[in-house]
């Protein structure tokens, strides 16, 4: 039997009193080695949506990509723009299609449905759960310790990303799969952008 291989990865997201913001490393790890330091994994799907996952690099691209697709077909059919929380029961149903191998990937998804923010979290197999903060990955048990510390209702734009960026670096510092720069989005009810943190 050959070496077990795990991808690792750090990614958190939470609600603020505007919007949401979810965050991520870039590390892609190869059993010990780490084969880049440029691994994506946090992006907006479009002007009110984003997600982020953490899991095998090459799992979260396909699905992602087959997301956007399926949300792309679903809007032009109906000519109009698809809910937040259609967007996760889509994506629940894409993961429970493959529970018999399942994707090695679990994501955050969030954004903007009837002007409030909207967070889930999605496993392996499609489990859909709603809550106000979340993280995952490997280094997602020791982030998230700091985000329940640090988090309140009603939180700043400012102090959720900030909140959101200290999580990913705490799960860094000790997850050895983890690691590399923070990418950040951002999604309100008057815009949506990406940004950056340096550890």
């Amino acid at each position: 039997m050959g070496e077990q291989v795990f991808q690792g990865a750090t990614v958190v997201g939470l609600k603020f009193s505007s919007g949401i913001v979810i965050a991520g490393e870039r590390r892609m790890t190869y059993g010990s080695y780490i084969q880049s330091s440029n691994a994506k994994k946090v992006f907006l799907l479009n002007d009110r949506m984003a997600i982020g996952a953490a899991g095998t690099v090459g799992d979260l691209q396909n699905i992602i990509r087959l997301l956007k697709e399926e949300m792309r077909y679903y809007e032009g059919e109906v000519k109009g723009k698809m809910k937040v929380r259609s967007a996760a029961k889509l994506l629940s149903n894409i993961l429970y299609s493959l529970k018999v191998f399942p994707a090695m990937a679990e994501f955050v998804l969030g954004g903007i449905e009837n002007g409030s923010p909207v967070l889930a979290v999605l496993d392996p197999v499609g489990s859909v759960l709603e809550d106000d903060f979340v993280a995952v990955g490997s280094g997602g048990s020791i982030s998230i310790g700091i985000i329940e510390e640090l988090y309140k209702p009603g939180l700043s734009e400012g102090e959720a990303i900030d909140i959101a960026v200290k999580g990913v670096k705490q799960g860094i510092r000790r997850d050895a799969l983890s690691g590399g720069d923070i990418d950040y989005v951002v999604v309100t009810k008057e815009k949506s952008y990406e940004g950056k943190a340096r550890l």
